[in-house]
């Protein structure tokens, strides 16, 4: 099984370094770096502004956009298993298509949360701590989204990035801005928290839950990244992937 994750894990990586819209995707999650640049030379907000477009905006449109339209037409199109030549566990492929979009997902929003914490510490002189907090906090992220997104396009392959967008409007558009506890089912309101990021945006004006526990964060993180992973491959196994 071991064999199968890591040879599906290696071919979904070759796969995304081979797609120009991967490298696009990098190109447009730097643009939150770019905006606190500018708005704090400015001294108008800087990371404030920026830090909760990367984590809420454009983080889960683009790591919806790099993981489930793929996962979802090598499902619809049945190519999935090609690179293999005999019978394999659907859950050892499932496995790797995630780990392959994890190391590209979490990368890429590892990259833009490294920029998006020097032009902060450039502009608005953040601590140092931040130099490693935000890009650790963005590339956690982007594992978990790639979790979630894999799982959503396994349940719909038909409109992976449609229904894999619309959950994300409700969970980080909805809850993300909900009254009170409700903000801690959000998983961005999890991820500022541990990127410091939310209490800066917060002290700008716009209040929010209190941080959790890391128990708590990390059941929220592991729902949201395992929960749909595990459902969608329960739900692959009665398909025909050939």
């Amino acid at each position: 099984m071991m064999d199968t994750v890591q040879v599906m894990a290696g071919v979904t990586l070759s796969r995304a370094a081979r797609r120009v819209s991967t490298y696009t995707m990098l190109g447009l999650s730097l643009l939150p770096a770019v905006l606190c640049g500018a708005l704090g030379y400015a001294d108008l907000g800087g990371i404030a502004v920026a830090g909760p477009l990367a984590l809420r905006v454009l983080g889960p449109l683009l790591v919806a956009a790099l993981v489930a339209g793929p996962v979802g037409e090598a499902l619809e199109h049945r190519t999935v298993v090609y690179p293999f030549t005999r019978p394999v566990s659907r859950a050892a492929v499932v496995l790797g298509e995630f780990l392959g979009m994890a190391v590209v997902a979490g990368l890429m929003l590892g990259i833009a949360g490294g920029f998006l914490a020097i032009a902060n510490a450039l502009v608005a002189n953040g601590d140092l701590g931040s130099l490693w907090r935000i890009p650790l906090a963005l590339g956690l992220e982007g594992v978990v989204l790639a979790g979630f997104s894999t799982g959503v396009a396994l349940l719909f392959p038909r409109h992976p990035l449609v229904a894999t967008v619309g959950l994300l409007t409700l969970t980080e558009g909805a809850l993300s801005v909900a009254p009170g506890a409700l903000q801690h089912a959000s998983l961005t309101t999890h991820i500022g928290h541990l990127a410091r990021v939310a209490s800066e945006a917060q002290d700008a004006g716009g209040g929010g839950a209190a941080p959790t526990s890391a128990a708590v964060t990390a059941l929220v993180l592991a729902a949201y990244g395992l929960g749909p992973l595990a459902v969608g491959a329960r739900v692959v196994q009665d398909r025909d992937l050939t």
